[in-house]
């Protein structure tokens, strides 16, 4: 779990799920409480209190995963994630068959997740892959070429549209948004990989269990990452090992 520096994540609920396509899934809803952590554009036009955003997720995966993020109190701020897996190197051009318009206004972003660092020193210094080596599995240490000399190597392909339709914020907005789930992106895919010997061997079975535990206790407060600071079209390839 991702947390916010003083704030909270609340975790409403979680069900199964069915998709025509992909099959058996898990939808959660979770609140982000953030009110402290607004940027300043969105101080001008939103009350600080009580403040969250509403994250909406259908896992399918291996197979496919989409997250919608809204603010309770308007919906000019939306931010849609689609995430699709596949076995290779980032080398699929259109992952998640996207339109020749959106085609048209995408940006790829390639994430490197052992040798791309995040804008914050402290926090990469405490996730690095850089010598990570698995005492289960046969993961590490990794060289500069990792992804076409590693194998076997995934990539996880996201879709990322981003909307602020607030007159005289968009731009910014936009651009605060897309640059700040950089650093979200490599911290969880870097912290995946890090803790890989924690959850190895948990079954299907036991992180039902581990998530209706934590969907029943209390809202916890959660440190130590910044909110994601937001319509544009961006697509990238974070390699996963």
């Amino acid at each position: 779990e991702v947390g916010f520096e003083g704030d909270r994540v609340e975790l409403v609920g979680a069900e199964p799920c069915q998709h025509a396509k992909f099959g058996a899934g898990i939808h959660q809803e979770k609140r982000y409480h953030l009110a402290r952590h607004l940027p300043f554009w969105a101080q001008k036009f939103l009350p600080t209190e009580p403040f969250y955003v509403t994250e909406n997720s259908w896992n399918y995966y291996p197979r496919y995963n989409e997250t919608n993020f809204t603010c309770h109190l308007s919906n000019r701020i939306s931010v849609e994630v689609q995430t699709t897996y596949q076995d290779d190197a980032g080398n699929t051009d259109n992952a998640l068959n996207l339109t020749p318009e959106e085609l048209a206004v995408r940006e790829v972003v390639y994430l490197d997740l052992v040798y791309d660092e995040m804008s914050n020193a402290t926090k990469e210094a405490a996730c690095s892959l850089k010598g990570f080596k698995s005492e289960k599995i046969d993961r590490g240490p990794f060289a500069p070429d990792w992804p076409h000399s590693s194998s076997p190597v995934m990539c996880s392909y996201k879709v990322i549209k981003v909307n602020v339709n607030v007159f005289g914020f968009q731009t910014i907005g936009e651009s605060t948004i897309h640059g700040k789930l950089r650093d979200v992106l490599l911290q969880g895919h870097k912290e995946a990989v890090l803790w890989l010997d924690e959850w190895y061997d948990i079954t299907e079975g036991e992180l039902v269990e581990l998530e209706e535990r934590l969907r029943m206790k209390p809202v916890k407060n959660f440190e130590d990452t910044d909110i994601p600071d937001t319509s544009t079209v961006a697509e990238g390839g974070a390699c996963n090992i």
